[in-house]
């Protein structure tokens, strides 16, 4: 199971734009990742060379510092916004839910669900998520 202190760690990295180091560093070598129900892909280098691919074909990648995540066992889900700019510098804004399975304090499995924006929109936002220190939830 990780600490919290491992998640921020990871959180940090990716936050810095640091995102094949970030697989490259808390990964397990037989670790999985499946975005939005795609292909599952297996192993570290191959989840490193597809990061490393994706980000070629943009001009940037920021990713806004993480205000939602939780870690129970070792379960952890974290509520990523990205800013994806293309070559011809048009931004679009993602969100993201990531659920992840850690052994240790290495990620073994990550799954997650993009929500691009909607028309018309500035957010790709469709569901709110409470923070702990919102108290209008219900």
């Amino acid at each position: 199971m990780p600490s919290r202190e491992r998640v921020e760690a990871f959180l940090k990295a990716v936050v810095e734009g640091s995102h094949v180091k970030a697989i490259a560093d808390f990964y397990h070598d037989d670790a999985t990742m499946q975005e939005n129900l795609g292909v599952l892909r297996r192993g570290k280098e191959t989840l490193m060379a597809h990061k490393q691919a994706a980000l070629d074909r943009i001009e940037k990648m920021h990713t806004h510092p993480v205000q939602t995540f939780l870690v129970d066992g070792d379960n952890v889900a974290i509520r990523w916004t990205f800013d994806r700019v293309d070559k011809v510098g048009t931004v679009r804004r993602l969100e993201e839910v990531a659920l992840q399975r850690w052994r240790g304090d290495g990620l073994r499995r990550s799954g997650s669900s993009t929500t691009p924006p909607r028309p018309g929109a500035s957010s790709g936002r469709t569901a709110r998520w409470w923070r702990a220190d919102d108290h209008r939830g219900h």
